[in-house]
């Protein structure tokens, strides 16, 4: 965000914002289609946990956040909770997994 125009940065926020919640909702109707196996939907979870956490990172608080509205930011927050929550849906099982075998390796 630092290389672009500060007066673009409401609008450049308000679109990935709605891009996340695009990309959340089609996750959650492919999770829902089809759920997976034992180890859920990790290919569909992990491409939107990492565009929240893009998200996130710009509306922490800090130099970002202090230029824009304060409606965005909120939505902003609203769209990467709901989006982490999906996300963690689809990784679900891949964690237990993950436990499972750390417990075989310890």
């Amino acid at each position: 965000m630092q290389r672009e125009d500060h007066a673009a940065w409401p609008g450049m926020v308000a679109q990935h914002a709605a891009c996340l919640i695009a990309l959340t909702t089609a996750a959650a109707h492919a999770v829902t289609a089809d759920p997976g196996g034992e180890f859920g939907t990790p290919e569909v979870g992990l491409p939107v946990l990492m565009f929240a956490g893009e998200l996130a990172a710009v509306v922490q608080p800090g130099e970002h956040r202090d230029q824009l509205p304060a409606s965005l930011v909120a939505a902003s927050e609203q769209a990467v909770t709901t989006a982490t929550l999906t996300a963690a849906g689809c990784l679900a099982g891949l964690l237990d997994a993950v436990q499972t075998l750390s417990a075989l390796a310890s």
